[in-house]
């Protein structure tokens, strides 16, 4: 579980003062005229919000894998409204905006697989208003995704899909580095030429000024190295490393953030409300549900904390 002590913003919240002092100068940043008032009045519930989310992730690393979704959801909620507090100081503007965002089927099938399981995506709730506050980006209400869709996505989860035969995620670059590789497999997986990808990617970099194109690869060079994580990247943060889904199937423009939220959101509804399927998994470990929801809470537990540190630490630059 992750030590909090290696991301200073989480002991640095600890005080209100100290949470008014960063509103502040996030709302001075946002030109809000009447910041000192605001920060005054936001400043509580940033700390709380910080506080809470520390809180559930430590009763989580003490608690048994039965439990350990809910806590974890419940951390991953707080830190996300902390960060809305951050970025829009008006939220919640009205009790629509306190629902989860999401939903999950209500009965399991009797050949249920975690894999399989699907979320909706709600028009209310945390999640919309955390995608276009947070990163500027529209989820289509009513939308579904898979669990094996969102996993697929997290970087860490590539080397138990492995021993399963398979891959979703194809290395293009690192952080902190002026220069992307495409291969010609990822360009056929997309149906697109080098410029086409390009073109799909351009948005989220800074100007290319070269392309160097080679028989199985192409190596594209930007002027401004990629400085934070953002989609449709997906980063591994102990590497650096960059990742695109390797087919056009699982591109989005999801953050990884809303996706440990949407997994963790479907994890704890069955963990409350499936408990006979998630209490003979657990007891039985007799599918391949069990080893891959281990890994993933040990990957989400690890990962959100430098996830939320990034994000301030990139808004307050």
């Amino acid at each position: 579980m992750a030590n909090f002590h290696n991301y200073p913003i989480f002991t640095y919240l600890h005080s209100e003062e100290n949470a008014r002092t960063l509103l502040r100068k996030l709302y001075k940043q946002q030109l809000l005229v009447n910041n000192e008032k605001e920060s005054y009045q936001k400043a509580p519930s940033l700390m709380y919000a910080f506080s809470s989310g520390i809180d559930f992730f430590k009763q989580a690393k003490q608690a048994p894998i039965l439990t350990q979704p809910m806590l974890l959801f419940y951390a991953c909620s707080h830190f996300i409204k902390g960060l809305l507090i951050c970025m829009n100081h008006t939220y919640p503007s009205s009790t629509k905006q306190l629902a989860h965002g999401i939903s999950s089927r209500k009965k399991k099938k009797k050949q249920y697989a975690f894999l399989h399981d699907e979320i909706r995506v709600q028009r209310h709730g945390l999640l919309p208003v955390a995608a276009s506050s947070l990163f500027q980006t529209n989820i289509a209400a009513h939308k579904t995704y898979s669990m094996q869709h969102l996993l697929a996505l997290i970087p860490e989860m590539q080397s138990i899909f492995s021993w399963h035969g398979k891959r979703y995620l194809e290395h293009v670059g690192f952080m902190h580095h002026s220069m992307f590789t495409f291969s010609e497999n990822l360009l056929n997986n997309y149906h697109l030429p080098i410029q086409g990808m390009i073109q799909k990617i351009q948005p989220y970099i800074s100007p290319v000024t070269k392309v160097e194109s080679k028989k199985e690869e192409h190596i594209v060079y930007v002027q401004n190295p990629l400085r934070k994580p953002s989609s449709p990247f997906f980063t591994d943060y102990e590497t650096n490393k960059l990742y695109l889904p390797n087919r056009r199937s699982l591109f989005t423009m999801i953050d990884e953030l809303l996706i440990h939220y949407m997994i963790l959101y479907n994890l704890s509804m069955i963990t409350r409300y499936e408990f006979e399927w998630w209490g003979e998994l657990i007891a039985t470990k007799s599918t391949s549900d069990y080893p891959i929801i281990q890994h993933f809470l040990y990957v989400t537990s690890e990962k959100l904390p430098a996830i939320i540190h990034a994000y301030i630490e990139n808004i307050i630059r």
